[in-house]
């Protein structure tokens, strides 16, 4: 399974549709839809940080729903009570790295 199956599955479980999370996240529906559908198999952290704000979840609930399959494009998890996560992903053939620092 893809990272976005995830997504998906916390949208419905918020019992939200994908143009409600498109007005509290402000990314497009359509960009949604490809993340949900498995067309980017990788993310940018603030892509993840708009999807938490937007399903009203911190982004360590997000991540942590996507890490715990061991899916996701999330490369190294800090052994530090997972304050810090770093990721990498390739998009457009373009390799992006960054960290998330995670909120309890």
């Amino acid at each position: 399974m893809n990272w976005g199956y995830y997504i998906k599955k916390l949208r419905l479980e918020a019992r939200m549709t994908q143009s409600e999370l498109e007005r509290k996240s402000g990314l497009k529906r359509s960009h949604i839809s490809n993340i949900e559908r498995g067309v980017y198999k990788t993310y940018k952290p603030e892509i993840i940080e708009r999807l938490a704000q937007g399903l009203g979840k911190t982004t360590k609930e997000i991540i942590d729903c996507i890490y715990s399959e061991g899916i996701g494009g999330i490369t190294e998890k800090s052994k530090e009570e997972t304050e810090e996560i770093k990721i990498t992903c390739v998009l457009n053939g373009n390799i992006y790295s960054g960290s998330l620092k995670l909120v309890r």
